[in-house]
C-alpha cells in the first residue's frame, strides 16, 4: 500500500510540473504574438478628411488575454509606454473587452486681424466660431490674448470585415481645424482558448480484470485528461 501511495504522489507531481510548463508555454506564446503586433505597420495610423472636413484616425488596437502581458512588454515606442502608464493605473478595472484609448490631436487656427486705426492703443476685439473664440486687444503697453476651444470626438471600436478581422480603433475629429490626431488603443481581448490538457477530480466505473475473473468496479481520484475533439 506505501508503494502505490508513493507511485501516486510521483505521478500527480509529474502532472502538477507538466501543467505548470505547459501554463508557462503558453505565457511566452501570447507575449510573442503580442511583440509581433507592435511593429511600425501595426502602429500605422492611417488618416483621411470626409466631405465635412471631419477628420478620421485608425489604427490596429493591441490586444492580450492578461494585463500583465501588455505590462511586461518592452518597447521604446513613447506612445506604448505612455498607454501603458495609463493601462497600470486601471489594471484592475481591465476585464474582458476593456479598453483604454488615448488620443492626441493638434488643433491650429491661422487669422489677420486687421485694423483701421493707425494706432493700436486700447483696442480690444474677438472673433468667435463654433469651434473656437478668441478675445484679443492692447491696452497701453501690453497686449492680450484669451483663446478657448470647442472639441468633440466619437471612438469606434470595431472589427475588420475582411480576414484576418483584426479589431481596431477610430477617432473623428468634428472640429475641422483639428489637423493631425493620433490614437493608440489596448484592449483585455478576453479571447478565451479552450484548453485541450487539464487536471481534476474524476469518478467513474468499469470492468475489473482479475485472476479470478472479471467484476464492475468503481472508483474515485484524480486524472490528467487530454481533449480530442470537443463536442459543442
Amino acid at each position: 500500500m506505501k508503494k502505490v501511495t508513493t507511485i501516486a504522489w510521483v505521478i500527480l507531481t509529474i502532472i502538477i510540473i507538466l501543467l505548470l510548463s505547459f501554463k508557462n508555454c503558453s505565457y511566452r506564446k501570447e507575449n510573442k504574438e503580442l511583440n509581433l503586433n507592435v511593429s511600425s505597420q501595426t502602429l500605422e495610423i492611417k488618416k483621411w478628411r470626409d466631405n465635412d472636413s471631419n477628420l478620421h484616425a485608425s489604427i490596429l488596437i493591441l490586444e492580450s488575454e492578461k494585463v500583465k502581458t501588455f505590462l511586461e512588454l518592452e518597447s521604446s515606442n513613447k506612445q506604448i509606454i505612455r498607454l501603458q502608464e495609463e493601462v497600470k493605473k486601471v489594471k484592475k478595472e481591465l476585464k474582458n473587452k476593456n479598453s483604454v484609448t488615448i488620443i492626441t490631436s493638434e488643433t491650429v487656427y491661422d487669422t489677420v486681424f486687421k485694423s483701421s486705426d493707425t494706432v493700436i492703443c486700447n483696442k480690444e476685439d474677438s472673433i468667435r466660431t463654433p469651434w473656437i473664440f478668441n478675445h484679443f486687444g492692447f491696452k497701453g503697453d501690453s497686449s492680450f490674448t484669451k483663446i478657448s476651444m470647442k472639441e468633440e470626438y466619437s471612438v469606434i471600436i470595431g472589427t475588420e470585415k475582411k480576414k484576418p478581422h483584426r479589431t481596431y480603433a477610430q477617432v473623428t475629429s468634428f472640429n475641422p481645424h483639428v489637423i493631425n490626431n493620433e490614437i493608440i488603443t489596448y484592449m483585455v481581448s478576453g479571447k478565451t482558448r479552450q484548453k485541450r490538457l487539464g487536471i481534476g477530480p474524476a469518478v467513474g466505473g468499469g470492468l475489473l480484470f482479475s485472476k479470478s475473473g472479471v467484476s464492475l468496479g468503481g472508483y474515485i481520484g484524480i486524472s490528467l485528461n487530454y481533449t480530442l475533439i470537443y463536442i459543442y
